[in-house]
C-alpha cells in the first residue's frame, strides 16, 4: 500500500483542504473513500482518505501540524503494542500503561469532525470492545470511523475552470455526452442547482409508527443512531436519493423496520454484528442498484446485500435488510439500470420470504393500474450511461471468471484422471511384479493346552514404535512344532545349523535362553505351536539328554520358581494377536543376529523394514533432487533406520532391493545372493552386491515414474542378478552383442505371424532367458569397470 501524509498549515484551513482533495478526486473519476477515525482506546484522531493509484491501494492521512506531532508519538506506543501481539513480552498492565499514555496524548489533540463543514457523516462504522453502538458517546473504548461525504453545497473551483468536471458521466455539467439510452446531445444548464431538493412539505410522517424525531431528517446515520437509542418512533425523509427521492427510517416491530432488521441480523449474526451492519445502512442504501419493483415494495442490490423499501404514495420506507448471496448475479445483471419512477410490476416475490404483515403501513393501496413513466432527468440519463458501463465491465469480469473457473475445473479433472491412470498403472504393476521373500501363505491351526504364568513377562522390538510383548507359558513339549524348512510356515531362514541344536539337546547350559532379552530367550511360539523365533532352540530342547533336561528344569525352578513336569516345556507367546504379515516379519528379523548368508540377512532385513517401505514414506524423501547413488541410500538408511543417528545403509538397502526385486517361479533372490556368495571371490560378490542393494533407490523411482507407466523391473531384477552373476563366475565381461543380436534375431524371425513359436513351445521360458542373457550384458560391464562405485545404473 502507497501511504502519504499532508499537513494542514491550521486547524482553520483543514476543511479547504480536505475539499479540495475530494473534489480533484472526484473530478478525475478515481474511486475514493474518506474517513474519519476516532480510537477512543489509544486516543488516536486522523482522517483517512483511501483510493487506487495505477491499481494499487493507496491512503492519504490529512492531520493539522499539532494533531501530525501527537500522531508520532502514539505511533510509537502502537508500534510496541503491535509487536507484543506476536511476541507476547509484555505483561498486561504494562499494556494498559501504554494505551492510557497514548490516550492522554490524543487528549490534546486539536482535530475535530466539527471542523469539516463541507462534509456530512454518510455512515459509522463500530468496532472494538464495546457491545453497545446507539450512540456515538456510549462506548469509551471503542473505535468509530465516520464516512465522509462531500456536501454538494460545498465551495468547489468555478465550472468554467475545471475541464474535467464536463467529462465525468454523472456530472450535471456534463454538456456533450452521446448516451447509450438515446442519441444526439444533452444541453445542460450550467446555472441549474445541483444541490438536493429541499423535503417536501407533503411528506408527512405517518402516526402509526409513533414519534418523529424531525431534527434528523436527512441525516441518515444519525437517524439510525437516534432509533436504536430509542428503540421507537420514525425519521421522515432519513435519505434522499435522486432516483427514488425522500426515503423514510421507522422503528417498527419484529415484521419491519428497524426492530425487525435488528432482531433477524441478530438471529444470524450475534448482536455485534447486527449493529454494525445496521450502521452500515445508509451507505448501503446509497451504493444499492434498483433490482425490481413488487407492488408495493422495491428492491435495490450491492454486490453482497439487499434493501427492500415500501411504498405509500410518493414516498418509500426501509422494509428490511439483508444479506443475500444471490445479489452479486443480481449486481451483474443489471444492463439497463432502472429508476424507482419507471418501472412497472413483475409479479414476483421479494427475496427475503414475507407475509402480509410485512406491509408498512396498513392505509397503503394497491393499485392495479400501471403506473405513469415520467421523463428521465438529466443526472438519471448521465447515471443509467454510467451503470451500462459499469455492467458492461463487471460481465466481462463475470465472463473472464467463468472462463478462469472453467480451465481450473479441466486442470483438476485432468489431474484427477492422470493420479487416477496412475494409481491403475502402479497396481498393474504390483499384480505382474511376483512375490516378495517375505510373501508367504502362512496357516495358523488349532491352538495347544497353554499355562500362562503369572507375575513374569517379556518383550521383543523391531524399533522404539514396534514392541511386542510377551507371556510365559508351560506347554506340553510334544505340541511344539519347530520347523527348519526354508519358506515353510514361519521359518525364513535358508540355512540350518545342526550343530546348534545338538548343543543345546546334548550339552544344555542356562546362559543359552535365560536372562538374555529379546529374540535370544526362550523360544516364541504361536497359538498352534509353531515356532517364530528360536526353531533351533525349541529343537534342541525336544531332544533333551537327562542331563540337559536336569540343568534346564533346575534352571526354571531357579530364575520361576516353577516346577515343570518331565513332558513339558516354559516358552513364550505374544500377548496380542498379530496378523500373518507381522507374524512373517518378526520371524524373519529375529535371526538378525544369527546369520550366515547374505540371503539369510536380506529376509531378515525385510522382516525389519517392510512396514515403512511405502510410497508414502520414501516418494517424498527419495524423489527429490539427489546428486548421487549414494546420496540416495543414505537418505533410505534414515527413513527406515528411525532409531539410529548414524545409520547403516547396508541393511536398508537390501531391504528395498527385497522389495523391488521380486521372485520368478524358477528363481529365489535370496537363494540367487546366497549362490552368487558361495560362487565369486568376494571382492566380485561385494561388487555385485553393492550395485544391486545400492542402487534400489534408483530402481525404486524408476518403477514410480509416472513417466514411464509401463516400466516394471521387479519381474527382472532376480534373473539379472543371478545371470550376472553366472556371467562374472565364467569370466565373462558381456556378452558379444554381436551373439546376443543373432540369438534375438533368431527368436524374433521363428515367431509365427499368428503369434506363435516353437522355441517358446520347446522352452517356456525362452523369452525369460533371452532377458537374462540382455541384463548381464548390462550389468558385467559395470562391475567390471566401476569396481563397485555406487553411481547409479
Amino acid at each position: 500500500m502507497l501511504r502519504g501524509a499532508i499537513i494542514a498549515k491550521d486547524r482553520e484551513v483543514i476543511d479547504d483542504q480536505l475539499a479540495q482533495i475530494a473534489i480533484k478526486l472526484r473530478d478525475a473519476q478515481i474511486p475514493h473513500t474518506i474517513e474519519y477515525k476516532e480510537n477512543r482506546g489509544s486516543g488516536y484522531e486522523g482522517i483517512h482518505i483511501h483510493f487506487k493509484h495505477n491499481d494499487v491501494s493507496a491512503e492519504i492521512q490529512v492531520h493539522t501540524p499539532k494533531n501530525w506531532a501527537i500522531k508520532k508519538k502514539q505511533d510509537e506506543s502502537y508500534h510496541v503494542t503491535r509487536d507484543n501481539e506476536i511476541t507476547k513480552k509484555l505483561s498486561e498492565t504494562q499494556v494498559k500503561e501504554l494505551l492510557q499514555k497514548s490516550k492522554a496524548l490524543g487528549q490534546e489533540s486539536d482535530l475535530d469532525i466539527s471542523l469539516l463543514t463541507s462534509f456530512e457523516v454518510i455512515s459509522t462504522e463500530f468496532s472494538g470492545s464495546a457491545m453497545s453502538v446507539n450512540l456515538k458517546n456510549a462506548a469509551t473504548d471503542s473505535n468509530l470511523t465516520h464516512i465522509l461525504r462531500l456536501k454538494s453545497y460545498s465551495k468547489e473551483p468555478p465550472p468554467s475552470k475545471d475541464a474535467n468536471a464536463y467529462k465525468r458521466p454523472d456530472s450535471e455539467l456534463n454538456q456533450n455526452d452521446n448516451l447509450s439510452s438515446g442519441s444526439g446531445n444533452i444541453i445542460t444548464p450550467l446555472e441549474k442547482n445541483t444541490k438536493p431538493p429541499l423535503k417536501s412539505p407533503n411528506i408527512e410522517p405517518n402516526p402509526a409508527f409513533g414519534e418523529h424525531f424531525k431534527e434528523f431528517e436527512g441525516k441518515g446515520a444519525q437517524a439510525v443512531a437516534k432509533l436504536l437509542q430509542e428503540k421507537r418512533g420514525q425519521v421522515a425523509g432519513a435519505f434522499f436519493r435522486e432516483d427514488l427521492g425522500y426515503i423514510d427510517l421507522v422503528w417498527g416491530d419484529s415484521k419491519k423496520g428497524l426492530a425487525h432488521i435488528l432482531e433477524r441480523r441478530t438471529q444470524q449474526y450475534g448482536e455485534q454484528q447486527a449493529l454494525e451492519f445496521i450502521h452500515n445502512l445508509p451507505r448501503i442504501l446509497q451504493e444499492a442498484k434498483f433490482w425490481r419493483e413488487i407492488e408495493d415494495k422495491i428492491e435495490l442490490v450491492t454486490p453482497t446485500d439487499m434493501i427492500v423499501l415500501g411504498k405509500r404514495d410518493n414516498n418509500k420506507f426501509v422494509l428490511t435488510s439483508f444479506k443475500d448471496k444471490r445479489s452479486k448475479d443480481r449486481f451483474v445483471e443489471l444492463e439497463n439500470p432502472q429508476t424507482g419512477d419507471d418501472v412497472g410490476f413483475t409479479g414476483k416475490s421479494v427475496s427475503e420470504p414475507q407475509t402480509k404483515d410485512d406491509v408498512l403501513l396498513p392505509n397503503q393501496t394497491n393499485s392495479t393500474t400501471t403506473p405513469q413513466t415520467s421523463p428521465l432527468s438529466i443526472h438519471q440519463q448521465a447515471l443509467q450511461a454510467r451503470q451500462a458501463r459499469e455492467q458492461a465491465k463487471l460481465e466481462a469480469e463475470r465472463l473472464e471468471e467463468q472462463k478462469q473457473a472453467q480451465r481450473e475445473a479441466q486442470e483438476q479433472e485432468r489431474r484427477t484422471q492422470a493420479a487416477k491412470d496412475y494409481q491403475q498403472a502402479q497396481e498393474q504393476k504390483q499384480a505382474q511384479a511376483g512375490g516378495k521373500q517375505n510373501d508367504k501363505n502362512l496357516e495358523i491351526g488349532k491352538a495347544i493346552a497353554m499355562q500362562k504364568l503369572e507375575g513374569y513377562s517379556s518383550s521383543v522390538s523391531l524399533d522404539d514404535a514396534r514392541i511386542y510383548p510377551l507371556d510365559f507359558v508351560i506347554v506340553k513339549t510334544s505340541d511344539v512344532k519347530p520347523n527348519l524348512n526354508a519358506g515353510v510356515g514361519t521359518q525364513t531362514r535358508t540355512q540350518t545349523n545342526p550343530q546348534r541344536i545338538e548343543e543345546i539337546a546334548k550339552d544344555f547350559k542356562p546362559t543359552m535362553v535365560f536372562n538374555r532379552g529379546g529374540f535370544d530367550d526362550l523360544p516364541i511360539i504361536l497359538s498352534d505351536g509353531q515356532v517364530i523365533a528360536g526353531n533351533h532352540r525349541a529343537k534342541g530342547m525336544q531332544s533333551f539328554s537327562p542331563q540337559s533336561r536336569e540343568a534346564y528344569e533346575k534352571a526354571v525352578l531357579e530364575h520361576y520358581n516353577i516346577k515343570l513336569q518331565s513332558d513339558e516345556l516354559l516358552l513364550r507367546t505374544p500377548k496380542e494377536g498379530l496378523d500373518k504379515q507381522e507374524i512373517i516379519n518378526l520371524a524373519a528379523a529375529s535371526n538378525e543376529k544369527r546369520l550366515d548368508s547374505i540371503g539369510d540377512m536380506l529376509v531378515s532385513a525385510l522382516g525389519k523394514y517392510d512396514a515403512y517401505i511405502t510410497p508414502k514414506n520414501l516418494d517424498s524423501i527419495l524423489g527429490i533432487e539427489h546428486t548421487s547413488a549414494a546420496d540416495l541410500t543414505n537418505r533410505l538408511a534414515k527413513v527406515l533406520d528411525k532409531n539410529s543417528t548414524a545409520p547403516s545403509v547396508e541393511e536398508p538397502s537390501l531391504a528395498l532391493l527385497a522389495h523391488v526385486a521380486r521372485n520368478t517361479p524358477r528363481l529365489n533372490l535370496a537363494e540367487a545372493l546366497n549362490h552368487a556368495q558361495k560362487t565369486l571371490d568376494p571382492a566380485e560378490f561385494k561388487t555385485l552386491k553393492e550395485m544391486f542393494s545400492h542402487n534400489a533407490p534408483s530402481f525404486y523411482l524408476l518403477m514410480r515414474d509416472g513417466r514411464f507407466p509401463s516400466l516394471n523391473l521387479a519381474p527382472y531384477l532376480t534373473p539379472a542378478l543371478q545371470a550376472t552373476s553366472t556371467a562374472l563366475k565364467a569370466g565373462e565381461r558381456a556378452d558379444n552383442f554381436a551373439h546376443i543380436l543373432e540369438r534375438l534375431q533368431t527368436l524374433l524371425s521363428s515367431t509365427h505371424k499368428d503369434g506363435t513359436n516353437a522355441m517358446v513351445q520347446l522352452n517356456p521360458y525362452a523369452y525369460e532367458d533371452m532377458l537374462k542373457r540382455n541384463s548381464r550384458g548390462w550389468f558385467c560391464p559395470i562391475c567390471a569397470f566401476k569396481g563397485g562405485n555406487r553411481e547409479s545404473v
